[in-house]
């Protein structure tokens, strides 16, 4: 089993080869729990791409709030199912808790502030938007 997984999971073969637009020298290595940081960037659809991803990644999403994160995985899930011709099923998830240090992009701010700088109709930016995903 370890063979198969090792040959078909997309976040073993990004950390040792990259995988499309993702180089093997971008992801996080060496640090505790980067296996998860790591599986976020290198699962992705090119043909469905994201609010946050476009078709050659996938994205890292973090949320303030837990009722949000709930939301927007219960829609991407049920959207999934229905695709999939069925909407049973039982998952387990896990609540993660990071920190970071550095300088990073605001995206409440370009919610309330977008419109000076012309970014208006980002509905992308809110998980709980009419049409965000």
């Amino acid at each position: 089993m370890a063979e198969i997984e090792e040959a078909t999971s997309a976040r073993l073969n990004a950390e040792e080869r990259g995988r499309g637009g993702l180089p093997a020298g971008e992801l996080v290595h060496g640090v505790p729990h980067a296996r998860f940081i790591n599986a976020s960037f290198a699962r992705w659809k090119p043909q469905a791409p994201k609010s946050f991803n476009g078709t050659d990644r996938g994205a890292w999403s973090a949320v303030l709030a837990t009722e949000i994160c709930i939301a927007e995985v219960g829609f991407h899930l049920t959207q999934a199912l229905a695709e999939a011709g069925g909407l049973q099923c039982c998952i387990d998830y896990a609540k993660l808790f990071a920190s970071m240090a550095g300088e990073f992009l605001d995206l409440l701010e370009i919610c309330t502030t977008g419109a000076e700088a012309g970014l208006t109709g980002w509905a992308g930016l809110d998980p709980l938007a009419q049409g965000a995903h």
